[in-house]
């Protein structure tokens, strides 16, 4: 089993967007100088992100990015629940 890290992030744009994304060591992300909302380390980093996505297909827009109108308790409650 890979041990890796869930993330979420607010990308800088126009438009409200939620970015979910994965990685392998912690130092990646601090390296990314990206706003994280939540951050959570996980087994199987792959396996959870597509439960994510089947979860919350209907808000997906383009491969990691999700609509601004998914409430942020959502997320958060995911998080939570892995």
């Amino acid at each position: 089993m890979k041990k890796g890290y869930i993330y979420c992030y607010v990308p800088i744009c126009e438009v409200k967007l939620y970015c979910i994304d994965i990685a392998y060591s912690y130092k990646d992300i601090l390296d990314t100088n990206r706003d994280i909302i939540f951050i959570k380390k996980i087994y199987n980093p792959n396996i959870i992100k597509k439960k994510f996505y089947k979860k919350f297909n209907k808000f997906l827009l383009i491969n990691n990015i999700f609509s601004g109108t998914i409430k942020l308790k959502k997320i958060k409650d995911f998080f939570k629940m892995i």
